[in-house]
């Protein structure tokens, strides 16, 4: 977009109620400079006052505008010293593509960090708000909802393995392989995901499920909430979650000893029990 300057009189009245001299404001449109600047800097439009013009359609259009302008002298392509990073740069475009409303306050913010920088050619704190843009933007979002499957084996050497995103609403199906065999202890017996239903955990606190419907090696889960609360769940064969908040879900074997926990083998073929987080 070319540069546009309006020029606005102001007349004001003198207290006898004649007429001063007029004085001039201007407003600027576009990339401008001033007196000892080393470059340019972009004024977006007024939105307010294209949309009352031109409609709603010209106003989100402008945004692209505005976003292609700031990226431009982001990239370093007005080659007037300003350059910031590639990863900072695509994640500025990013959260603002996902935010085009957005483009509209940030165009001003950005208009004020170039004319600061301009005045006094450090350009460290432009670039550490962009950097600081898209967790300022998204603030308060869960960005990462659970929207695909994942596979994997169940691990006998940790409680808890697998760390799986999840939105508030986000509801998981988990569910094991019935036919995989293991033990958690020398000589025990072998279980599957459902563990030893002769030893139910409710009441035994050395064990991460212990509420009702928990047994002795069973796959079992964990969610763990963004506001720091912590809950522990039996999962068997099958089960399905549905996050409440914002957190990261886990999957792991109800057992607090784990040195001595075994697959079963059988004519060279080990068994492992795998695991399939699903959204449902």
């Amino acid at each position: 977009m070319s540069t546009r300057i309006i020029l606005v009189s102001l007349a004001f009245l003198v207290s006898c109620g004649g007429k001063g001299a007029p004085e001039t404001a201007e407003v600027r449109e576009g990339w401008f400079t001033e007196e000892g600047w080393t470059g340019s800097c972009y004024a977006p439009v007024d939105f307010e006052k294209l949309e009352a013009v031109e409609g709603i359609a010209a106003r989100k259009m402008m945004r692209s505008e505005v976003l292609d302008q700031m990226m431009s002298q982001w990239r370093g392509e007005r080659e007037d010293g300003i350059s910031f990073p590639v990863r900072v740069v695509q994640d500025g475009e990013t959260v603002l593509l996902g935010h085009p409303n957005d483009i509209e306050s940030v165009g001003q913010d950005n208009l004020a960090r170039c004319k600061e920088t301009m005045a006094s050619g450090n350009a460290g704190g432009w670039e550490q708000w962009l950097r600081n843009l898209p967790e300022a933007l998204t603030e308060g979002e869960c960005l990462n909802p659970l929207t695909y499957t994942l596979f994997d084996y169940l691990d006998l050497g940790i409680a808890f393995h697998l760390n799986v995103p999840m939105c508030p609403g986000d509801a998981a199906v988990i569910t094991a392989t019935e036919g995989d065999r293991y033990r958690i202890e020398d000589n025990g017996q072998w279980i599957n995901a459902e563990g030893d239903e002769s030893r139910p955990t409710h009441s035994e606190a050395d064990f991460p499920c212990n509420t009702e419907g928990c047994y002795a090696g069973m796959v079992m889960g964990r969610f763990k909430a963004a506001s720091g609360i912590e809950s522990i769940f039996p999962i068997g064969i099958e089960a399905v979650f549905q996050a409440k908040e914002e957190g990261t879900l886990s999957i792991g074997i109800n057992d607090h000893v784990f040195y001595d926990n075994a697959w079963y083998k059988s004519g060279g073929i080990v068994d492992h029990t795998g695991i399939e987080v699903s959204p449902r």
